[in-house]
Parts: C-alpha cells; sequence; structure tokens
C-alpha cells in the first residue's frame, strides 16, 4: 500500500510513522522537508520518500491520502489565528482534488472534537450539534470552525473520506513547550516548581499511539467509506483526579488559584466523546486516559 502523509512533521504524524515500521510505502510532506530529513536520520527511516508539500500533486495515485496538516497545540493555534482557515481550506482542496483522479483513494483527515464549537457540557455523542457563536466569533472557535468546514466539504462528496475526531492525542514525544495541561504538569515536575490550576474541573480523554495506531490501520481496511468517527480511550479522566494520579506517581506538586486560566480554544467541560460507533469498524482501544499518561510519563520522567 502506497500512501501519503501531509504534514509528516507533526508529532502525531512522527508517532503513526514509527509505529508503521515497514509495513507501507511511505511519501511525507511537510514543510520543512529538511526537519523531516534530519528525524528521518536519527530515527534511521531514510529509506522513506521525503518532500516540500508544494510537490503533492494530484498526478501521484497513492491508495491512501492522511492528512496532518494544521495546528496541533495550544500555542501554535494561538499563533496562527485566522490564518489556520486558509491553512486548513488549502491542503484539504488539494486533496479533494487527488480523489477526483483516483476516486479508490482513501483519505483520512484529522479532524478534532473541536468540531462542535462551544458545545461540551455534557460528552459528545452522535447527536451532538455543532454550535458556534457566529455573530461573536472569537480566536478560540477558529481551529473548529475550520475543522468543521472541511468536515461539512466531505459529507456532500462521493469519494471516500474519514474524518478522525481527535480530541486529546499525548505521547513521550510531545513538546512540552507546547503549553497543554500535562505538558504544564510535567515540566513543574521537572523544574521542580508548582504546576498553578484553577478551581474550574473538567474531563478530558487521552489517546496514545496504540490506539491511534489500531484506528489508523482499521481506517485503512475499509473500501467504501465517507463517515466521521469519534477517537476514544477506554476511560476518559477529570482534571481532578489526573492531579491526584500526578500527585500520587510523580510528586507533583500544584497552586490553585481562583482566577480561570485562558486556554487557547475555550475552556470544554467535558471534552471527550461517548459516540462508540467506531466500535463497529472494529475499534476496541487497549489502554485508558491514566494508563496512556502514566506510560508515556514515565518515559519523559525516567521513571521509575
Amino acid at each position: 500500500m502506497k500512501i501519503a502523509i501531509l504534514g509528516a512533521t507533526s508529532h502525531i504524524a512522527k508517532d503513526l510513522i514509527l509505529s508503521f515500521n515497514d509495513q507501507y510505502q511511505l511519501v511525507l510532506y511537510s514543510r520543512r522537508p529538511e526537519a523531516m530529513m534530519q528525524w528521518l536520520s536519527q530515527n534511521t527511516l531514510e529509506r522513506y520518500v521525503n518532500c516540500h508539500i508544494d510537490e503533492f500533486s494530484a498526478c501521484v495515485q497513492y491508495d491512501a491520502i492522511l492528512n496532518f496538516v494544521g495546528a496541533g497545540d495550544p500555542e501554535t493555534i494561538r499563533r496562527l489565528g485566522m490564518r489556520i482557515f486558509t491553512i486548513t481550506e488549502t491542503y484539504d482542496q488539494i486533496v479533494l482534488g487527488c480523489l477526483q483522479e483516483h476516486p479508490d483513494c482513501l483519505y483520512i483527515f484529522m479532524s478534532s472534537g473541536a468540531v462542535f464549537g462551544d458545545n461540551f457540557t455534557t460528552p459528545v455523542n452522535h447527536q451532538t450539534p455543532s454550535v458556534f457563536p457566529i455573530n461573536n466569533l472569537l480566536p478560540q472557535y477558529y481551529y473548529g470552525l475550520a475543522k468543521a468546514q472541511s468536515e461539512y466539504r466531505h459529507r456532500i462528496s462521493e469519494h471516500n473520506i474519514v474524518d478522525l475526531r481527535i480530541f486529546n492525542y499525548f505521547s513521550s514525544t510531545v513538546n512540552l513547550q507546547s503549553q497543554s495541561m500535562i505538558c504544564g504538569m510535567l515540566l513543574s515536575i521537572l523544574e521542580n516548581r508548582e504546576f498553578v490550576v484553577d478551581r474550574v474541573n473538567v474531563a478530558r480523554d487521552y489517546v496514545g499511539p496504540k490506539d491511534f495506531y489500531q484506528m489508523i490501520q482499521l481506517l485503512l481496511a475499509q473500501k467504501k467509506i465517507n463517515t466521521a468517527v469519534d477517537l476514544y480511550s477506554r476511560l476518559p479522566i477529570s482534571k481532578d483526579s489526573l492531579i491526584d494520579n500526578m500527585k500520587d506517581r510523580y510528586g507533583l506538586r500544584v497552586l490553585v488559584r481562583s482566577e480561570p486560566v485562558a486556554h487557547a480554544t475555550g475552556v470544554k467541560e467535558n471534552y471527550y466523546s461517548i459516540n462508540l460507533e467506531a466500535n463497529s469498524l472494529g475499534y476496541r482501544p487497549s489502554m485508558t486516559s491514566i494508563e496512556t499518561i502514566f506510560e508515556e510519563s514515565d518515559k519523559i520522567l525516567k521513571f521509575p
């Protein structure tokens, strides 16, 4: 199987490349092929074709195209601002053009739970609508709306497209400066300082490399499909429970303040899905959120 990976320098894409372990013929596209080449060399993967993303063309036929282009962490989302709309649409349209030329190709678009907008008072399910404050579209909604616009285009298409909604992904290869909650905790532990947190309790669902790889493998086996799929672990976790677990396992010290902490994509009380339709594809998550967090954090902290 010949697979094109767009946005190959992203954290999650590189984890997947390692998980593939020579199963497929990969062609990697990114805006920084020199950085990609350095990473490939460090991991003895120079055999993969490494291209600038502008070289991606409908003239080349692939069995599958995986699109990771966009922002993968809060800091990048904040920095891109409104440009996230143009970036997301540009490469999505290029891939859709490729599907016109090669209709048997499978397109897996890395979407996000943020497509539901401002609708997380409860976990999302198969009936949850996408809600954006159209008259007050603040920057915190740009990322989710850009992903949602792509999903709308995909649902009216007749091509083989899966929008994989990723809520929270975590692995030991994460950039600890990405300003996510877990990275903040880990940096606090490494630097022996208090982790500053507000009193707002939220719930999250974390998936790591193993279950992400399982999901991608199942999607690559699909022949005719056009749908969105939510990615989930065996069990989500609340912020309070996560903090308690990090205290017990790693000695995390915490400073609680009354003022709410700002978030690049807004406060989402229950940012996870109970839509388990991926079960029909054969998806069986092997790990809970805390199991993933512990397994990957142990590597970062060299614990025990």
